[in-house]
């Protein structure tokens, strides 16, 4: 017969201690929080995946993708949200083809790859940074978008910056807190950390602070950066020839802007006005068309604007555009010319002050 060996009384044997159970982060493998460099490298790779495509779509089909207009950019973040929601969850391993090449993955707490629906959350909530950014369907006049730009855009690419740059235990970002995710690199590493609290206060309050300074900017009537270029009451004028353009059935939006040149080596300044309108029908079907609406404009920055005989001169182009956010290109068909060469070739003398040798306030 077999001897067994007993335990001393009062120990319990060997095979009686309980299996030590598997945490949630050795089921998966652990992880190593990624790096701001590598980050900010798969994210170039992935723009240049998506852009390069885009731009050539859109130069190839310009007739169609300029009449799009603005609304072209819901095209471009569409395919964003996909392409990113889709290979950041299980179905793409948690990682795009940026991500992949760099050696990175999108994970949760446990090591495992992101739902569908969480993952599409996480890209949505990064979309509106860019899609908001200079989307010419909001109007700056209006106090709402004021609001969302720096809210939204501001605060929001604020927050992100911080958290990539200064995070560095987690690097998460607000897209990551929301969505409870990590970048992690591949390879052996340890359990996720925690983010301190003083860093997810900052990365939550920075977007606090963009709507502050939206509401700031709409209850103070909007603040005009002129950086000396402009004399009193020319911001007005803008504004003024902005809107006016703006209302205009042709154009999706209009820019207005003055500008200083200095040549190389002379001690005169030229005083110029450049509009810009992105026009909803191609010029190149019709320049001719192009052609009268450029006087038309011409015209009216000449009737309009108080004082455009103290510049130089003005340059006017009508701007055809795709603009898919991801990519963007675009065609101007525009003259520039000195103010009394418009007043000549439209026919339009100048004022009687001014012919009497008396220079306007």
């Amino acid at each position: 017969m077999e001897a067994i060996d007993l335990p001393p009384h009062g120990q319990p044997a060997e095979h009686d201690s309980p299996p030590e159970m598997p945490t949630a982060a050795a089921e998966y493998g652990p992880f190593r929080i990624a790096g701001f460099w590598r980050r900010l490298l798969a994210v170039l790779i992935d723009w240049l995946i998506l852009g390069i495509p885009l731009f050539v779509f859109g130069l190839a089909l310009c007739e169609w993708t300029c009449a799009l207009g603005p609304w072209a950019r819901l095209i471009g973040y569409g395919i964003l949200l996909l392409y990113a929601g889709l290979l950041n969850s299980h179905l793409g391993g948690g990682a795009t083809v940026g991500k992949r090449l760099m050696g990175l993955r999108v994970v949760d707490g446990r090591g495992a790859c992101l739902s569908v629906r969480r993952s599409l959350l996480r890209t949505l909530i990064l979309i509106p940074i860019g899609l908001l950014n200079g989307w010419a369907v909001l109007t700056p006049e209006s106090p709402v978008f004021i609001v969302m730009v720096n809210g939204v855009i501001l605060g929001g690419g604020l927050s992100l910056a911080y958290a990539m740059i200064f995070n560095r235990r987690t690097r998460q970002g607000i897209h990551d807190l929301v969505a409870g995710s990590y970048v992690a690199r591949n390879g052996p590493g340890s359990s996720p950390p925690q983010i301190p609290r003083i860093h997810k206060y900052l990365t939550c309050g920075l977007l606090g602070v963009g709507f502050v300074l939206g509401l700031n900017a709409v209850f103070s009537g909007g603040v005009c950066l002129s950086l000396g270029l402009m004399r009193p009451g020319e911001w007005e004028h803008i504004r003024g020839l902005h809107a006016t353009l703006s209302r205009d059935d042709r154009a999706f939006t209009a820019t207005v802007r003055r500008f200083d040149l200095r040549p190389a080596g002379s001690p005169d300044v030229s005083r110029g006005l450049d509009i810009r309108v992105w026009a909803r029908r191609p010029c190149m079907d019709d320049p001719a068309y192009c052609n009268a609406w450029i006087s038309d404009i011409a015209r009216l920055a000449l009737i309009q604007y108080d004082g455009i005989d103290d510049l130089t001169g003005m340059r006017v182009g009508i701007v055809n555009r795709f603009d898919f956010g991801l990519a963007t290109g675009s065609v101007t068909h525009g003259t520039a010319w000195r103010i009394e060469d418009w007043r000549k070739q439209l026919g339009l003398p100048r004022p009687a002050r001014q012919e009497a040798g008396v220079t306007p306030d």
